[in-house]
């Protein structure tokens, strides 16, 4: 339960760190809503906070889950809030959906991709075997 937490508290982060502004609306001459790298760092923050709690959780598959489910929640609470302030048309609600799906399937991905190595101990160091014996 505290990795499902921290990852919620974590997926809160990632989103205000890489998509709390736009480029817009700090006056810089990018312009558009959000540049190339806001996104492609929002998505490596995403892998890599879901990688390293999952790593983290006592439970394998269990464990990557309730990551996947935690981070999912921060990061969609953050965006929704921000993306429903904006909205008169109310189609943000068909954002929060797509969006929802993208992360639970894609970090899902990762979760079972993490909790996979962890269960068949790939890339652990080989067993000691000590002389004479």
């Amino acid at each position: 339960m505290r990795a499902g937490v921290l990852a919620f508290f974590a997926g809160l982060v990632v989103w205000v760190l890489f998509l709390s502004w736009t480029p817009d609306q700090l006056g810089l001459p990018m312009g558009g809503s959000y540049v190339d790298w806001q996104v492609v760092a929002c998505g490596a923050g995403a892998v890599c906070a879901v990688v390293v709690l999952s790593l983290r959780t006592r439970w394998l598959f269990a464990g990557a889950l309730g990551v996947v489910l935690g981070f999912t929640a921060g990061f969609a609470l953050a965006w929704s809030f921000w993306a429903a302030a904006d909205d008169s048309s109310g189609l943000w609600a068909a954002g929060l959906v797509f969006l929802l799906v993208g992360c639970l399937v894609g970090l899902n991905i990762v979760g079972l991709i993490v909790a996979f190595v962890r269960a068949t101990g790939v890339g652990a160091a080989a067993p000691r075997v000590m002389a004479g014996s």
